[in-house]
């Protein structure tokens, strides 16, 4: 009966990726799919694989809404993972996929700039129908210290930088949304928020911004 389906949005929470793999497998319903909203932690990249299989099985999704916690046991992992990252979830076959929505929601502020660039490097393998790749951060690292990062800081950025100029193209844009959250422990005030904004802007990826393929917005209406 599931392959008599017809699905146009689905939203996909706490679930096992191997689960999802393995519906989408069995299914020919998935494959209808414009909207894909999911949550999911890639703890290892089997999982990342099985990632990937499922959205080549959902080519049609054009908006496709992640909170993908990557693997962070190890920091050197994450710092590491964005070169093959989304080659092996086959961005690039999504050949219909318009808006990309990535949420950095963690609760150790030392994955979070780690995080910001693998989640930056999804620009080296967007497919060309992308429009929109947008970056949300409900939290702000708690250290960092511009302009005097140390030299392999910035030399790690510059790198980042030059990335998503020479690969974002002009009919792209890329958004990096500060978020503001409810009262909680990942609050930010508005000046905590623009003192990251000047850091992001000034300091990490000025290239980006100057060619107008990046922003950093504050409170913006782009999540759905």
């Amino acid at each position: 009966m599931l392959s008599q389906l017809v699905i146009r949005e689905l939203c996909i929470t706490s679930t096992p990726i191997a689960f999802i793999h393995e519906f989408v497998r069995r299914t020919r319903a998935a494959g209808a799919v414009t909207k894909f909203v999911l949550t999911a932690c890639a703890a290892t990249w089997e999982e990342v694989d099985e990632l990937g299989e499922v959205l080549v099985r959902m080519r049609s999704t054009r908006r496709l809404l992640v909170v993908l916690l990557l693997i962070t046991d190890n920091l050197d992992q994450v710092q590491q993972s964005d070169r093959p990252l989304w080659t092996r979830m086959n961005l690039s076959r999504c050949s219909v996929l318009k808006n990309l929505n990535l949420t950095i929601y963690i609760k150790d502020p030392a994955y979070i700039l780690p995080l910001l660039a693998a989640y930056l490097a999804a620009v080296m393998s967007a497919p060309s129908s992308l429009r929109t790749l947008n970056i949300f951060l409900v939290a702000l690292p708690q250290s960092y210290d511009p302009p005097f990062a140390p030299d392999f800081m910035r030399a790690f950025w510059e790198e980042r930088d030059e990335m998503v100029v020479k690969h974002c193209p002009r009919h792209m844009m890329v958004n990096v949304d500060l978020v503001p959250m409810p009262a909680s422990s990942a609050q930010t005030t508005e000046a905590e928020r623009g003192v990251f904004k000047t850091f992001i802007t000034k300091h990490c990826l000025p290239m980006s911004v100057k060619q107008g393929r990046l922003r950093v917005l504050e409170d913006s209406e782009t999540i759905g």
